[in-house]
């Protein structure tokens, strides 16, 4: 049976559909993702989160583009799914990392007890262009890349799924949409990139928009937001934390090089419950 109740979440105004199910119940959906986040013909949506029962105390979670291709991951979903497993009462302490599997990489969550914020481990940042992955021999920071609208100096980061990284003097000037949109299926990136474009304000604070793959413009973008940290760190722009102001809100991302992992915090909240008609899936 197709799962018809989903929570509505959004962090940083990225808004998921969240649902506990089985797997089977996985692929009885994804035919229907693209409508379920269709603004016109769905709820509207920048992504489904779908939340398989925990094995061994770790949650699977299956994270879908709004055109069906899957995330890889996606720092606000997680927060979103960390929530939604601490208040349906599956774990038990808000205050103890919840772990989670999505594509064989391991996150862990620790939710604030004062706020609605959410702390994510989102692991270590990849470089090796095998990984990423990206068509260019070695590692890429202030790098060259071309599009049929001009050139630009890029730097390429995985969280999980792959980054392209460019910092500009005004964010303002950049035609995100038309620029998203080409650079997101560059040749230079066989599984397509999300694509951040950058202003840094000081070493503390970073304002940046995002174009994510198989999504475009969204209001924030977790994994691009730890991506960008990482970046603007390894090319001197930036300490190795900060808050980083997206359209739709401020997180913070901190890069502990010691143990050579990312922490972004950020919020999670809870926008609706929906119960979706037995006819939309006919």
């Amino acid at each position: 049976m197709i799962p018809k109740k989903f929570l509505k979440m959004e962090g940083c105004g990225n808004s998921f559909l969240v649902a506990i199910v089985t797997r089977s119940e996985i692929e009885l959906l994804k035919p229907f993702v693209s409508k379920l986040c269709s603004l016109a013909f769905g709820i509207g949506s920048d992504g489904v989160m779908l939340i398989e029962p925990p094995q061994a105390g770790v949650f699977e979670v299956a994270m879908l583009n709004p055109d069906g291709s899957a995330m890889g991951m996606c720092g606000n979903g997680i927060r979103c799914v960390a929530r939604h497993v601490y208040e349906q009462g599956l774990v038990a302490d808000s205050d103890r990392w919840i772990a989670f599997m999505v594509e064989g990489r391991r996150i862990e969550c620790r939710l604030d007890p004062d706020s609605t914020d959410v702390e994510v481990n989102m692991g270590a940042p990849i470089f090796a262009p095998n990984q990423i992955p990206l068509n260019r021999p070695q590692e890429c920071f202030n790098q060259s890349i071309s599009t049929a609208r001009g050139s630009y100096q890029f730097s390429a980061v995985s969280m999980g799924n792959p980054h392209c990284i460019i910092f500009v003097d005004n964010l303002a000037q950049i035609d995100l949409a038309a620029e998203g949109a080409l650079l997101e299926v560059h040749p230079d990136y066989p599984k397509r990139t999300n694509v951040s474009f950058v202003q840094i304000i000081d070493k503390a604070k970073i304002k940046m928009r995002v174009w994510e793959r198989g999504a475009g413009i969204t209001q924030a973008c977790g994994t691009a937001a730890c991506a960008t940290l990482v970046a603007a760190f390894c090319t001197e722009r930036a300490n190795a934390e900060a808050a980083i102001e997206l359209p739709g809100g401020t997180v913070s991302v901190r890069w502990d090089q010691e143990r050579n992992l990312v922490f972004l915090k950020g919020p999670a909240t809870k926008v609706a419950t929906v119960e979706i008609a037995e006819n939309f899936f006919m």
